[in-house]
């Protein structure tokens, strides 16, 4: 390894929001500041028990009526009680269920997830099997079991719709079970109530203490895009942006090593660069770091380029090392043989490394 051969021009500066995430970055829910709507309206709207006689739908307001079990509710206003006294005599083992569909629509443009408590008050001791159907729009979105249910307990259940289609055209809201999960004679009262709708606020996931990544981008493209960078045989230097992080308790030192590998994929030889890294990164810390590499001496092929952070030998990633992707040309060579070359090598990456 020379150390002359990477020229350094290092550059740290502060992540800008807004930027690019960076490979191992994600957007995640801050459910502690969740923004929540309370949709005690929807039992104003006109539900109906259908699926057969076994089940029942009413409605309990708290305020006005005894409650019908000794259980209080975590939250305030009206509830439904859905009994079903299971008989698989009367329509074999069919689906008691209770829905709305609201006309006009609801929308529910911008929310994070629909949330509601349940609880069942019941002699029976086996899973407790409950199911949610949600329809925008004409089809449906949503149709899950209701896990973690318990009798005598109530339980909060949350049903993620950001990614649902057509949230401005929400048409159909339905529970049901299926008595194909409960033995003949089971009666239960299922409540639900407390509806909301959530807003989760996003921020930008963060690395776990101890821990530290960087991103790859090498060319005059740097992260502005995703193209795969050519360079004619015996071009004497190619640009490198560094993107890294560090969680707490990680600090990059000036002198620690900037590894770069060029891993060429058809041959399966490398060649290396190596060189002090050259400015401190402290802990929790987001910093990009400019550089040019010689690549003056690189054979004609599709390389991976891959640049770890190295303390003593051993590297301070985790595996979270950064990596692009560079196709250096022979003179002469013909855009359709690039081309294949490329595209071809791109499959080798992906099963050899």
């Amino acid at each position: 390894m020379r150390a002359e051969a990477v020229v350094l021009a290092l550059m740290v500066s502060a992540f800008a929001a807004g930027d690019k995430l960076l490979p191992w970055q994600k957007w995640v829910e801050v459910k502690e500041k969740a923004e929540a709507k309370n949709l005690e309206e929807l039992f104003d709207l006109p539900w109906a028990s259908v699926g057969g006689p076994e089940g029942v739908l009413s409605v309990w307001d708290p305020r006005r009526a005894s409650l019908p079990h000794t259980f209080p509710p975590p939250f305030a206003g009206r509830y439904f009680q859905f009994h079903v006294q299971v008989d698989w005599d009367i329509n074999g083992r069919s689906w008691p269920s209770f829905e709305t569909q609201p006309r006009p629509n609801l929308d529910w443009t911008g929310y994070t997830a629909l949330r509601y408590w349940i609880s069942c008050d019941t002699r029976r001791t086996k899973p407790l099997v409950f199911r949610f159907i949600l329809w925008t729009n004409g089809q449906g979105r949503i149709n899950e079991v209701i896990p973690g249910i318990k009798r005598g307990e109530w339980l909060q259940v949350e049903h993620p719709i950001a990614g649902v289609p057509h949230l401005d055209k929400v048409e159909r809201i339905h529970f049901y079970l299926d008595e194909s999960d409960y033995d003949d004679g089971d009666e239960l009262d299922f409540f639900i109530g407390g509806f909301e709708l959530v807003r989760y606020p996003l921020e930008l996931s963060r690395l776990a203490a101890g821990q530290a990544a960087a991103g790859l981008w090498v060319g005059e493209r740097a992260d502005t895009s995703d193209s795969v960078v050519i360079l004619d045989q015996g071009h004497p230097t190619l640009p490198v942006l560094l993107v890294v992080e560090t969680g707490e308790g990680v600090e990059l030192q000036a002198d620690d090593e900037l590894a770069l590998e060029f891993y060429e994929v058809f041959t399966g030889e490398s060649k290396r660069r190596s060189v002090p890294l050259g400015q401190a990164v402290g802990p929790a810390r987001t910093a990009r770091l400019s550089t040019h590499a010689d690549v003056s001496d690189l054979a004609p092929g599709y390389y991976l380029v891959v640049a770890d952070v190295r303390r003593n030998g051993e590297s301070l990633l985790g595996g979270r090392v950064g990596c692009d992707d560079l196709y250096v040309r022979r003179p002469g060579e013909s855009m359709t043989y690039t081309i294949l070359s490329i595209r071809t090598g791109m499959v080798e990456w992906l099963r050899d490394r």
